[in-house]
Parts: C-alpha cells; sequence; structure tokens
C-alpha cells in the first residue's frame, strides 16, 4: 500500500494507473532522495524512513533548466516505508508519504 495525499494505492496495478493518470510529458518531476535511515531489521521485515526534496512543473520548451512554479518547486517529502522479504529480494510493503515543508503562498 502507497498512501500519499490522503488517498491510500493498493497493489502495483493501482499504483501504476494513477502515475498513467498524470500530466503527460509537458510536466517534468524531479525527486531528490537522500537521507535513508533503516530503524529495525528483523529476518523478514523492515523498517525504514527516506527523505526527499520533491520538484514538478512544465517541460522547458528548449536547451535550459526547468522552472517550476513556486507552489510546486522544494516540498520536503518524508516516507515511511515498511519493507519485507520476499523470495530473497526485500519490497517495499506499505509507504506513507508526509509534506513536512512546503513553499509558503505567495
Amino acid at each position: 500500500m502507497y498512501e500519499v495525499r490522503g488517498r491510500k494505492l493498493r497493489g502495483h496495478a493501482e499504483i501504476l494507473d494513477v502515475l498513467h493518470a498524470r500530466s503527460g510529458p509537458e510536466v517534468t518531476v524531479r525527486h531528490l532522495v537522500t537521507n535513508q535511515h533503516f530503524h529495525s531489521i528483523g529476518d523478514r521485515t523492515a523498517q525504514g524512513t527516506v527523505s526527499l526534496i520533491a520538484y514538478g512543473g512544465p517541460t522547458p520548451d528548449g536547451e535550459g533548466p526547468a522552472l517550476y512554479p513556486a507552489a510546486n518547486a522544494g516540498h520536503l517529502v518524508e516516507l515511511n516505508d515498511h519493507y519485507r522479504l520476499d523470495n530473497g529480494h526485500w519490497k517495499i510493503a506499505h509507504r506513507t508519504a508526509h509534506t513536512i515543508l512546503a513553499p509558503a503562498p505567495a
């Protein structure tokens, strides 16, 4: 399950449906992922937290940087993850996203 912005998305298919329903190639989204910290690791489960900076905005027409509207720029997000061991591979079983810092309205 992936909990984000008050929605609970269950399974790969539902998460992909939401991602595919987003705006087309005219929108650029970037995430700078950092500060991965594992709180507990067991034989078959683990828990951790990841921080990220999120940006989203119009894709530039030509060369140069993408310019993001203030409302979509520089959000700090904390991801709380629960992992499970599945056939020798760690997979995210449950992820909850919390925005912890967002740009102030202009």
